[in-house]
């Protein structure tokens, strides 16, 4: 039996890959992808769960880096690392969608 808590249906969509944000919007990080290296690079940059971050610059569909705010702090993350941090989308009040 699924978590109707975690269920898109409880009113909240799937988390979905950083890369899909397009510039001018911000996201929750829920889950760093890739391998235990790629995870230790990212929390050493200051990215972990729980990070708000907001699209500077998206190159969808370029395989261009990703530009992004987490903060104060400004970030130039490749399209294979983009990829694999997944995020819930805000809406434009700020909410989870």
């Amino acid at each position: 039996m699924s978590n109707p808590k975690s269920s898109p249906a409880a009113g909240r969509q799937p988390p979905v890959p950083l890369t899909t944000l397009a510039s001018g919007q911000t996201g929750t990080v829920v889950r760093l992808g890739g391998g235990r290296a790629m995870q230790a690079r990212l929390l050493g940059m200051g990215l972990y769960v729980g990070s708000e971050v907001h699209v500077l610059k998206a190159h969808r569909g370029s395989h261009g880096p990703t530009l992004l705010a987490v903060g104060e702090t400004r970030l130039a993350l490749g399209y294979g690392m983009a990829e694999r941090i997944l995020v819930h989308r805000h809406d434009g009040a700020g909410k989870h969608i």
